[in-house]
């Protein structure tokens, strides 16, 4: 994830891996989404998917014993 400097692994299993792409990079997301339909077949790439977290999400993560302020830090969480 080059193009997006800032971006974050967050789990890779079997043939998925996701991303965290940081909102104040999302002046980059038009020319790396543009860059990257057009590079798919090169990158071994057959499908993937765009999503956003949900306050749901958010939820799930503290009631599972997720940090707040780990989650404030990787800015899924502003209070």
């Amino acid at each position: 994830m080059d193009r997006i400097p800032t971006s974050k692994k967050m789990q890779e299993v079997s043939s998925e891996i996701s991303y965290q792409l940081p909102l104040e990079s999302q002046s980059l997301f038009k020319n790396f989404f543009t860059d990257f339909d057009n590079n798919l077949k090169n990158l071994g790439i057959r499908s993937y998917g765009v999503g956003i977290t949900t306050l749901e999400e958010v939820f799930l993560k503290i009631g599972h014993g997720e940090d707040i302020e780990k989650l404030k830090q990787e800015k899924i969480l502003k209070l």
